[in-house]
């Protein structure tokens, strides 16, 4: 999966912010956002300069009003061929994990309502934090049954090391 490696290649030092007053490193969504969407790119390039695919970052939906009302979103990125959607690829969302579980459960319902009302085959969640905070969320987001169709993707900011869930469809 592509995903993973970008992920693997992303570089922490392109989104690692420097230390607060308290000595501790923060995150923010942005910057992690961007050094994967680069990674990412770098590993279509070839597909997008040959027009086979759209690589598409924070694209707003929300205009189309042919698009069933869950589809009214702006999805982080989305990998398809716009136009035609019997070429929808995939649909990714990133979150801190430090986020509300309500802001989590949004992307999750975005991510749903994308694969059952626009046919995007490969909907996934990438989950970023620390150790405690990333498996406490991921515990939570996997009891629920609106998760089980998505691909999860927790990323350790502490060890860059990543937990794949699959879709249990």
């Amino acid at each position: 999966m592509l995903v993973i490696k970008a992920l693997c290649m992303m570089d922490k030092r392109n989104y690692t912010l420097p230390k607060d007053k308290n000595g501790k490193v923060r995150f923010q969504e942005r910057p992690i956002a961007y050094e994967f969407y680069y990674q990412l790119r770098k590993l279509l390039e070839s597909e997008i300069r040959e027009g086979k695919i759209a690589f598409h970052g924070e694209f707003d939906k929300r205009f189309q009003y042919y698009y069933p009302k869950c589809a009214r979103k702006m999805p982080d990125f989305l990998i398809h061929v716009p136009n035609r959607k019997d070429k929808n690829y995939a649909i990714i969302e990133i979150k801190l994990a430090s986020r509300s579980f309500d802001d989590i459960l949004a992307d999750i319902m975005k991510l749903k309502c994308f694969k059952e009302k626009l046919d995007y085959v490969i909907p996934v969640l990438i989950l970023f934090g620390t150790e405690k905070i990333l498996r406490n969320r991921l515990n939570k987001i996997l009891e629920r049954e609106e998760s089980k169709e998505i691909y999860i993707l927790g990323y350790n900011l502490d060890n860059c090391s990543i937990i794949l869930y699959l879709p249990s469809e």
